[in-house]
């Protein structure tokens, strides 16, 4: 499995990316939506993980752009937004209500289990 880590704040990148590493899991990380469009076109991965408010293209457009590229791909969205609603244009693209988490996620072991339940 391979996950791709999108979230511009550098820290809880690199933390979150150390604790899936330290899972076992593959896990490459980006700053902005246009780089991981990038890879997404060059690499196979399982599952993103998906920050909302980025510098340029935002998480849900990134969503829409990937799924388009990979209808396979999942979403679990990351963010700091407390209010965050999923918008239908999400939701009709499979994303779960339950795939949405909120930071700061004080165990990442829930971000473990969100993985582990939305893949079969």
């Amino acid at each position: 499995m391979k996950i791709l880590l999108l979230d511009d704040d550098e820290r809880l990148r690199f933390n979150l990316k150390l604790f899936l590493q330290d899972e076992g899991l593959d896990c490459c990380d980006y700053t902005n939506a246009e780089d991981a469009l990038e890879a997404l076109a060059n690499d196979i991965f399982n599952i993103a993980i998906v920050d909302i408010r980025l510098p340029g293209k935002n998480g849900e457009e990134f969503i829409v752009a990937a799924k388009n590229m990979v209808p396979t791909l999942h979403f679990i969205i990351h963010t700091g937004t407390a209010n965050y609603v999923l918008p239908q244009e999400i939701l009709d693209l499979g994303v779960s209500r339950l795939a949405v988490l909120h930071k700061p996620v004080e165990n990442m072991h829930i971000i473990l289990d969100a993985i582990n339940s939305i893949l079969p």
